[in-house]
């Protein structure tokens, strides 16, 4: 992984910026697009459960190749896809519940700063 990001021009020097960047902008972007912008406009579909899962594959799906191109593991890609899958469904079920994008903004900031602790203490 640490490969991948050398060749983007990020080094380890560059970790505490990166996590912030993950945190504040990533995370912040993806859950203003994806429960809010996206969840909107599916809001007329009555069979809510079709919706959710749809908004969520579709979040999901793009996370594969990031990952993939980060790892250059398919294995790991895939087990990473599983998560990142019931991440957004358990963030879509919070925008759903509580209709607001807060509680899935938070969920995702939490999960966001727990795979950058690993990484800043692990990987970096």
């Amino acid at each position: 992984m640490q490969a991948a990001l050398s060749a983007w021009g990020i080094g380890s020097e560059a970790t505490a910026w990166l996590f912030i960047y993950m945190l504040v902008f990533n995370s912040g972007a993806e859950e203003l697009f994806w429960r809010g912008f996206v969840h909107r406009r599916f809001t007329h579909w009555e069979d809510r459960t079709k919706a959710l899962l749809l908004i969520t594959s579709a979040f999901a799906s793009y996370h594969l190749f990031t990952v993939y191109v980060l790892t250059g593991d398919l294995l790991v890609s895939i087990v990473a896809l599983g998560g990142v899958f019931i991440g957004g469904l358990t963030w879509a079920w919070l925008r759903e519940t509580y209709h607001s994008v807060y509680p899935a903004l938070l969920g995702h900031l939490g999960a966001t700063a727990g795979y950058m602790g690993v990484y800043a203490l692990y990987l970096a």
